[in-house]
């Protein structure tokens, strides 16, 4: 594929770290991390460690921030079942981990925690620092990704599987500062998706999640494929946008992807991995679509900010 549309990220930020790279011990037996953001000018992680769920912060430059948890790092036994291991951080530098929890009289529910920029459960979120969020009639539900929007709300997107009829929706939870369901989205800060207008309509799942202005793109998995869902600021899908909301992605040759998103210029970024042919193996890849869900075909970033030391 033209490097305009699909380029492979082989090169690092020599400043940042040794030589482009940094790497954390825990002290266990095992440290994966799974998920990366922006908080502030520094950079936090969330992973999987021997000794429990593990958040690491760093500053702009690789080194660990010392006022986070203890020497820039904590662990913890996470308050509920992590599914994506999603990560998301509001302005002031508090953190949100979502998932889902068991519970015998509503089945699995979404569940969120929000952590203080210090690196501890925020009490003043929630019961605790922890909401669950229930769409009813047992469904399965399952959060996947989240994101802060411009007024710091927490968007929550996932999967609700409804076992009696066989279906799966998008599902979409946004909560105020406090943990409250807000009910200018939706009516009732709950929304849930179906592809009616097309087949295959009892696979959906909503598996990442960014903000575009006052509106947000959801990244799911259907029956038809992957597709772009834009929704506008009170949960009602964008109509504008593609057929009834939606957009079914365009995959370059060769591109396998990975259900991320991210938004740069208010365009679309969509993480993959590609074979290079000449040196063997895989390469990381990323795919950049214009607002509309179309293809970037202008995309070429400059090697020189790329390579930047």
């Amino acid at each position: 594929p033209p490097r305009s549309t699909l380029f492979p990220y082989t090169t690092l930020f020599r400043s940042f770290g040794t030589g482009g790279k940094v790497t954390t011990d825990f002290g266990g037996s095992y440290d994966e991390g799974y998920r990366v953001t922006t908080a502030g000018s520094g950079l936090v992680v969330l992973g999987s460690t021997s000794l429990g769920t593990g958040l690491v912060r760093y500053d702009s430059d690789g080194n660990l921030d010392t006022g986070f948890g203890t020497g820039g790092r904590t662990a913890f036994e996470s308050p509920f079942f992590l599914y994506q291991y999603n990560l998301s951080a509001t302005s002031d530098g508090k953190l949100w981990i979502a998932g889902y929890v068991y519970n015998a009289a509503t089945g699995n529910d979404f569940a969120v925690a929000r952590y203080n920029a210090g690196g501890t459960l925020d009490t003043d979120f929630g019961a605790a620092g922890v909401v669950v969020v229930d769409f009813g009639n047992l469904r399965d539900d399952v959060a996947s990704a989240l994101v802060a929007d411009s007024q710091d709300r927490l968007l929550a997107v996932g999967r609700s599987y409804d076992p009696v009829a066989g279906v799966s929706q998008i599902a979409l939870a946004r909560l105020d500062e406090t943990g409250t369901l807000d009910n200018a989205f939706d009516a009732d800060g709950l929304v849930k998706s179906q592809f009616a207008d097309i087949t295959y309509t009892t696979h959906d799942y909503g598996y990442a999640i960014a903000s575009l202005g006052a509106e947000h793109v959801v990244l799911a998995s259907t029956g038809n494929g992957p597709q772009f869902l834009r929704y506008a600021a009170d949960g009602s899908l964008d109509t504008t946008f593609g057929q009834n909301g939606h957009v079914g992605l365009q995959l370059p040759a060769g591109f396998n992807l990975q259900y991320g998103l991210a938004v740069s210029d208010g365009k679309l970024l969509v993480p993959g991995y590609v074979y290079d042919n000449g040196a063997g193996g895989y390469d990381f890849a990323v795919v950049r679509y214009l607002a509309d869900g179309s293809l970037d075909t202008t995309f070429d970033p400059d090697p020189s900010v790329v390579n930047a030391t």
